[in-house]
């Protein structure tokens, strides 16, 4: 388990407390969802440059999306 101490300004910590207390939800649970969110964010934005540099080395050219509804008949 890992314990973290985050300081914070007071304007900050109010902030952080205020939303805690409106949504019912203890502080520890507020930073682990931040937490993971960010852990998250971060895991998809690897797989999508990762995907990025794989279409780029393919030499494929994109299209827009009007040609691309206009192909469709859309």
């Amino acid at each position: 388990m890992l314990n973290l101490n985050i300081e914070l300004s007071n304007e900050k910590e109010q902030a952080f407390l205020n939303i805690a207390k409106e949504r019912n939800v203890s502080k520890e649970k507020i930073t682990e969802t931040l937490i993971m969110e960010f852990l998250e964010d971060l895991e998809d934005a690897k797989i999508g440059e990762e995907a990025y540099k794989e279409y780029l080395q393919t030499g494929k050219k994109s299209i827009s999306a009007d040609e691309l509804f206009r192909e469709l008949g859309l």
